[in-house]
């Protein structure tokens, strides 16, 4: 791109986006959540708790395909979200032996804290960025956006091989992460 520093001549190729984008994403993200000052409230408990806001209430089966990790490492988080007053769990009136997993007020009231205070840090440093800049990164989201709803449509890889073999459902989008458990 014509307008980063020190940058001059044609536009990125799609490949070169990429590795920029990933690049500055893996950045970004760790620094907003560094702002919260409160241990407990790790990147996957966070995104477990987006999740159940978005999709809930889930079985801890589905919520793992969501979220791309082992079911074994789910459960685990889903005990620690239960211990710690954020969901409510109750039967699956198709399946009594499975439970349904949902944000109860305690879950919601958090997240919305949470997003409130790395909204507020991210438009702080926003607003200190040129207009000309503003208007790029505004123009820039719908983009953004579409990526993300593509990526999330994406088959995991192995998804087709899991299916013709008969082992069940793949999780639904991919994500490139590695089951790190509920480390941050």
């Amino acid at each position: 791109m014509a307008d980063r520093p020190g940058r001059t001549g044609p536009p990125d190729r799609p490949a070169e986006l990429a590795g920029r984008l990933r690049a500055v994403l893996q950045q970004l993200v760790p620094l907003l959540r560094g702002q919260s000052p409160h241990a407990d409230r790790t990147p996957s408990r966070l995104a477990a708790l987006a999740e159940l806001a978005a999709h809930g209430p889930l079985r801890i089966g589905e919520l793992a395909a969501r979220m791309a990790i082992t079911l074994s490492t789910t459960s685990r988080m889903v005990d620690q979200l239960d211990a710690s007053g954020w969901i409510a769990r109750r039967p699956d009136p198709a399946d009594q032996r499975a439970s349904l997993i949902s944000l109860n007020d305690a879950g919601q009231a958090l997240l919305r804290a949470v997003r409130r205070e790395t909204a507020g840090v991210l438009a702080e440093e926003i607003g200190r960025l040129a207009p000309a800049r503003q208007r790029r990164l505004r123009d820039a989201l719908p983009a953004l956006e579409e990526l993300t709803e593509a990526l999330r449509r994406r088959p995991a890889p192995g998804a087709a091989a899991d299916r013709s073999e008969g082992r069940g459902a793949a999780p639904t989008r991919r994500t490139g992460r590695r089951d790190r458990g509920d480390r941050a």
